[in-house]
């Protein structure tokens, strides 16, 4: 539909006209939320914050839940679900009930976890030094006394020039 600037289209007419995307959009949302209600009238109280109507189409009917707990149960609880739903006019011809899990996506990307430097102590830095002094394998003798030397030089400790030359 090429509109001109001066051209008005009213938004019912976008509404009503079956063939717009953004009417088939309304309608459908309008249907899950009817659905819904219908639901959570039926469901058990502990049930309606983690289940929803996901679809309802040729007598199936699918229930999202967030998480693999609730969804066991709700998978528990289908047989008495399809008996008092099927007592509502609206799902008088369903005949099956899926369940799937939907994840809530988490508001901001995760974060790896901060990295936590602890200080080592003068006697543990002593003890790497000792080891690696008795090291036969030079390349972990030489990581050893790396390592002793960065934990000494974070805790800012001044070890007597005879251990650290042994």
């Amino acid at each position: 539909m090429n509109a001109q600037p001066n051209d008005h289209i009213a938004i019912t007419d976008i509404l009503n006209n079956p063939k717009n995307q953004l009417a088939s959009l309304i309608y459908k949302a309008q249907q899950l939320s009817e659905l819904n209600q219908l639901l959570h009238n039926t469901l058990e109280k502990s049930f309606k914050k983690h289940c929803a109507v996901a679809n309802y189409e040729d007598g199936q009917l699918t229930l999202v839940t967030n998480n693999s707990a609730w969804a066991t149960r709700i998978r528990f609880s289908i047989p008495d679900l399809t008996e008092k739903l099927q007592e509502i006019p609206t799902f008088n011809e369903l005949k099956n009930i899926n369940c799937i899990i939907q994840l809530k996506e988490t508001a901001q990307p995760i974060k790896p976890p901060a990295k936590h430097q602890q200080n080592l102590s003068p006697d543990t830095i002593r003890s790497i030094q000792t080891t690696a002094k008795n090291m036969k394998d030079k390349g972990l003798k030489a990581a050893l006394l790396r390592l002793a030397k960065s934990m000494e030089e974070k805790t800012h400790l001044l070890l007597s020039k005879s251990i650290r030359e042994e």
